[in-house]
């Protein structure tokens, strides 16, 4: 997926470099290092994916869930 133009958002909780960003581009979504803006790799999943990942993180009994 091409990150041209694309708007890229962090979490509010973010405070430094130490984040990720995403950006919606069609039906995916892109992440990134926030340290890494322009220069380094995007990751790209499809709306499906992304869409399970962020459930499971907001599932408690989540495989992310902070124990």
């Amino acid at each position: 997926m091409n990150s041209a133009g694309v708007t890229w958002v962090r979490s509010s909780r973010c405070r430094d470099a130490n984040c990720v960003e995403v950006a919606e581009v069609g039906a995916g979504v892109l992440v990134r290092d926030t340290k890494e803006r322009g220069e380094g790799v995007n990751l790209s999943f499809a709306g499906e994916a992304w869409g399970a990942f962020v459930r499971s993180l907001r599932s408690p009994a989540g495989e992310f869930v902070r124990r």
